[in-house]
């Protein structure tokens, strides 16, 4: 009785990924997948993406903060010390539910 219930188990576990299978990428570029690129092509493609500037090198995509703060840091400090003291801001286990 429970081995039959293990094989069972086991057939549906398998049957349900095959199911899934074919959605592993499902935002793939298919229509070029039975055919490959050759060098040229490949170069041609980065040469038009960096005169488009659609590679990011680095940090470029990083967004920092446009204006300085005008809060002072005495401010910022009471203002934690306030969130702490009313349990807005928990440290270690006590975050986790």
């Amino acid at each position: 009785m429970l081995k039959s219930k293990f094989v069972v188990a086991l057939s549906l576990a398998v049957g349900s990924t095959a199911a899934l299978a074919g959605e592993i990428y499902p935002l793939a570029d298919t229509a070029n997948l039975g055919r490959a690129l050759t060098r040229a092509e490949v170069l041609a493609d980065l040469a038009q993406a960096r005169a488009n500037d659609e590679i990011i090198y680095g940090e470029r995509s990083v967004q920092f903060a446009s204006a300085p703060s005008v809060k002072t840091r005495e401010v910022v400090r009471a203002e934690t010390r306030e969130a702490i003291r009313m349990g807005r801001i928990v440290y270690g286990e006590a975050a986790v539910l």
